[in-house]
């Protein structure tokens, strides 16, 4: 899964949003009741390396992926397990990412 989305903020402003956003990720109200928990972040230059557990009832998985930050642009590039796109079509995570993204990252 890749997600590109355009934003005026400046790559430091980006960042710091991301980062708030990060922050509270396991606060998120997500579709289907999917619960986030053990969130880990690591920078590297422009790139965000995250991985969270994920999980709904008794089932749980491990999500990678990582968030390229620049002045103009926020890219998130991720594998989904297939036991998660089982449950939620990959075109349904997208759809819900990129309008929270456009939020996150809207003018002030």
């Amino acid at each position: 899964m890749r997600i590109t989305r355009n934003h005026t903020l400046g790559k430091e402003e980006a960042i710091a949003r991301l980062n708030r956003f990060i922050e509270n990720l396991h606060t998120l109200p997500l579709p289907s009741g999917v619960e986030i928990d053990n969130v880990s972040t690591e920078w590297e230059h422009e790139w965000l390396h995250l991985s969270f557990r994920a999980r709904k009832g008794i089932f749980g998985t491990t999500i990678t992926g990582k968030i390229f930050v620049d002045d103009h642009t926020v890219t998130l590039e991720s594998d989904l397990p297939p036991i998660v796109t089982t449950f939620i079509p990959e075109e349904r995570i997208v759809d819900a990412l990129s309008e929270k993204l456009d939020e996150f990252f809207a003018p002030a």
